[in-house]
């Protein structure tokens, strides 16, 4: 089996819910049987399967950083070698991952930001309308992230599709 099981991401994804290091990806990937070295994990990034990492200070002094994924990448690394299993060409999987768990995240931390706004601007001030306009939007967005999530899906089917057609 060249991917995991869907309770180890997700154990993976609760642990360390703000992100992985390289080297921890690949120990949980090695660990699990799955063969994955260093060089075919930066290959991944650089061909754009998988997000660039942010760079995240060490502390103390002259200990320079680290890369550091967002936790999505164990499950996005986990399709690739599902799809590679599928003789899904990276093309295939470059059109398949158009839309990524990235775009849903950056939705919900824009609305969440106003949210947040909002709730400091009337604290201690209670303000009816802007209550009610800040439970309407997050209601929009919860509509707005299932509607993506719902044509995000139908593209992967779309591709899939148009893969196995040919």
């Amino acid at each position: 089996m060249a991917h995991v099981a869907e309770e180890d991401i997700e154990t993976i994804e609760r642990r360390f819910p703000e992100g992985v290091t390289s080297a921890q990806v690949i120990a949980f990937f090695q660990d699990r049987g799955v063969r994955l070295s260093e060089a075919t994990f930066r290959r991944y990034v650089q061909l754009d399967l998988l997000p660039r990492c942010r760079r995240v200070g060490r502390l103390g002094r002259h200990r320079g950083s680290e890369g550091i994924y967002p936790i999505g990448v164990v499950r996005r690394l986990n399709e690739v070698k599902r799809h590679l299993d599928e003789d899904f060409s990276v093309e295939d999987m470059r059109r398949m991952f158009r839309v990524s768990e990235d775009d849903f995240q950056a939705v919900k931390a824009a609305v969440g930001r106003v949210a947040a706004a909002a709730g400091d601007e009337v604290a201690g001030r209670p303000d009816a309308v802007l209550a009610r306009q800040v439970a309407e939007m997050l209601e929009a967005a919860g509509r707005l992230e299932t509607k993506m999530r719902e044509v995000a899906a139908h593209l992967v089917r779309r591709c899939e599709r148009g893969r196995l057609a040919v």
